[in-house]
This record gives structure tokens, sequence and C-alpha cells, in this order.
């Protein structure tokens, strides 16, 4: 995960208490980061237009069978993943949280 636009002081919060986000960066500083640290970069892909996509789908399929989940895992455990759901859909779909593919290799000179 990374930040494609900066986040105020609510949202970096609501991130550290949701998805233990306490550091997201920029795409750039993110492939920098790793390349400081010995790997080469091989592969870079933005996934952040299909991972929106997938997390919208994802969140309205899980709401389309709420009688089932609820009658199989209980409301607690619906009502929780569901606002997992809700919270990773609505952070994509602000622009805001991308997310990244990457392939890297050590180099073992490092």
């Amino acid at each position: 995960l990374f930040s494609r636009k900066p986040f105020n002081k609510k949202e970096l919060s609501e991130l550290l208490i949701n998805i233990y986000g306490n550091y997201l960066p920029d795409i750039q500083t993110y492939k920098s980061e790793i390349e400081k640290i010995g790997f080469n970069i091989i592969f870079c892909q933005d996934m952040s237009d299909e991972w929106t996509k997938f997390t919208r789908t994802r969140y309205l399929s899980y709401n389309k069978q709420k009688d089932r989940h609820l009658r199989v895992h209980g409301k607690e455990i619906y009502n929780n993943i569901n606002s997992f759901y809700a919270f990773i859909d609505r952070y994509f779909a602000s622009g805001k949280l991308g997310g990244i593919r990457i392939i890297a290799k050590k180099d073992p000179s490092i």
C-alpha cells in the first residue's frame, strides 16, 4: 500500500487503527526505500485502479450476501468484516490509497 495523495491527520489515525498503516509513502519514496536497502527492482506495477475496482466489487458482493453471512457467521463477524471492506473501499475510492506490486531481488554484494 502507498499514498497517492496526502492524508490528513484524521485519515492517518484511521489508517493506523484499521490497517496498521503507520507509514504510507508515495510510490516514488516506496521504490527508493526498497533500492536503498539493497534491492534491485525488477518489476513495478501500480495496481491502484485494479484494486479500487476489486475492493468495490468485494464490498458490494459481501453486502448482497448479508443474510447468508449473518446466518453462517453471526452479527459480530459480519459487522467486523463489512466494516473493514467498507473502510478499504472508501480509501481506495477516495484516490488517496494506492496499491503496488513489486518484484525485487536482493543485491548479494550488499
